[in-house]
Formats: structure tokens, C-alpha cells, sequence
């Protein structure tokens, strides 16, 4: 489950200081702290104007995320959202290639 301010926000950046104070914003507190995190920075990961997902990050401390840290994560998950939609174009392509080329190969040779 998403943090809910980041996606159903309109793509806004989520912070948790100390999950031990914020519990109820996280999904699964209980299996979170047994991990030992303790601060999650979530943000959307954007393409064009759709937000396609979210990026997290989680230290086992306390941390309040700079602005800078912010910048840096957002940068990360929007590279991310365009390596994913450049996968999702390549297998479109190739699968458009083989298809005419098997198109090809059935009209010249039958």
C-alpha cells in the first residue's frame, strides 16, 4: 500500500520521521519495525502526468530528508518511470517487428 499523500495526492512526496510515532500512515508498521525501520522518504515515480508508482527509501534511524535528498530520490524514481515505459516501448517493437516479419515470410514463400 502506498503512502496515501503520494499517489492519491497528486503526486506529492511523503515523509515518515519515526514509523514509531506515524504507525497508522504505513501499511504494515508491525513487519516494518521488525525490519528496523525507523524514517521512509516515498516518492511518486512520474511519466508525463501520470504518476505509474512510488519509489521509497528507508533508514534503520531517525533522519529528517533534505531538500536536497528530495531532489536527488525524485530524480532516481523519474529515471526509473522513463527506463520502464523505454522497456515497455522496445518489447512493443520488437514484437510489431517479428509479427511483420513473420507476415513477410508467409506472403513471399506461400
Amino acid at each position: 500500500r502506498s503512502l496515501p499523500e503520494t499517489v492519491t495526492g497528486k503526486g506529492g512526496v511523503s515523509v515518515v520521521r519515526d514509523l514509531g510515532e506515524e504507525s497508522g500512515r504505513v501499511a504494515y508498521p508491525d513487519a516494518a519495525k521488525k525490519e528496523g525501520i525507523v524514517s521512509i522518504l516515498a516518492v511518486p515515480m512520474k511519466l508525463k502526468d501520470s504518476i505509474i508508482g512510488e519509489l521509497r527509501v528507508y533508514t534503520g534511524e531517525k533522519r529528517v530528508f533534505s531538500d536536497d535528498d528530495i531532489f536527488f530520490v525524485q530524480a532516481v524514481a523519474n529515471l526509473g518511470a522513463l527506463a520502464m515505459d523505454n522497456a515497455r516501448l522496445y518489447e512493443t517493437t520488437k514484437k510489431s517487428y517479428q509479427d511483420l516479419t513473420e507476415d513477410f515470410l508467409t506472403h513471399r514463400f506461400f
